[in-house]
Order: structure tokens, then sequence, then C-alpha cells
């Protein structure tokens, strides 16, 4: 989910059961309705976090507990628990960001073998090429698909079969 889909949840978009959450058509980036499945370990941090009385939302603000957590907050909880479990941003990159959890899940996902095309549903991209942008290849990962190569059968050149003939054929 997208950082403001998070910080905005509310307990009646859950549904544990069915291990999903429901998003309307205008509470999500895309302007479209969608389904995000959670899994084992979502269902079971979710049925850890205690409802706060007389608010509708998963995160509320400890102040003002009718509203959600404000976007400052979220970004600042965020960093405590990254900091806390000793979580490295990437060369090049000053610190880990809520939105580079996207990219790992999108890698990650590549890693394993799901298609382009799955990760892009997972991640509600409207453009392939977003998702493909999101994927991050390891070194070691680009030496073993150049292996692949080597591992190609050759055969040899064949003559084409069919088409004009030649001025000895009738």
């Amino acid at each position: 989910m997208r950082h403001d889909e998070i910080r905005l949840l509310r307990w009646e978009q859950i549904d544990l059961d069915a291990r999903t959450i429901s998003l309307a058509w205008d509470e999500s980036k895309g302007r479209r309705e969608a389904t995000i499945n959670l899994s084992t370990d979502a269902v079971a941090a979710l049925r850890l976090l205690r409802r706060v009385p007389g608010s509708p939302y998963v995160f509320p603000s400890k102040r003002k507990p009718d509203q959600p957590l404000s976007y400052t907050f979220f970004h600042r909880r965020f960093r405590k628990v990254v900091d806390g479990l000793g979580v490295k941003a990437a060369p090049g990159d000053g610190r880990v960001h809520a939105h580079d959890t996207r990219h790992s899940v999108a890698s990650r996902l590549n890693r394993r073998g799901a298609k382009l095309t799955d990760i892009q549903g997972i991640l509600r991209h409207q453009n392939l090429s977003t998702t493909a942008d999101y994927i991050h290849v390891r070194a070691e990962e680009i030496a073993e698909a150049a292996k692949l190569l080597e591992q190609q059968v050759r055969k040899p050149p064949q003559r084409a079969r069919g088409g004009a003939k030649s001025k000895n054929e009738k």
C-alpha cells in the first residue's frame, strides 16, 4: 500500500477473515477501486492492534483520536522503526523512506519469479514501465542472467523453405 493509504486506513475497510483491505475509488492514487490481499503476518499484526474507542482509524492521532496520524508523524514513526531495526539505505541514498518498501516488494517478487504483470497488479500501477522502474537488480543477478546465454543450444543455419523457386525448378 502507499503511505497515505496506510495512514488513512479505517477498520471498516479491513476484512481479516477474507484477508483483504478494500479501497473505494476515491481512496487510491489511481482513482480505482482496489482490493489488497493481506499476508499472514499482516493479518496477525492487525489482530494485535488495539482499537481506539471512538476512532474509525487503524492508526489514529494520539491527540485527536477522531483524526488519522498526520503525514509528518507517520513519517517520523516510520523513521523510528526503520532506524531501530538497523535498516540501511541503498548505496547513494541518504535514508530509507516509506515509499522504498514498494520498490523492495517489486524487487523481491521479481527475484522469486513473479511475472511483471502480476507485480504490476500488486503495486496497482497503470503502466508496466512504472513497475519495471521499481525493480532493482543486483550485480550477481545480472551475472547469473548472462550465464543463461551460454546455455543456449546453437543450431546450424538452415536454408529457408518455400518461397521463390530457382530457375531450374518448375
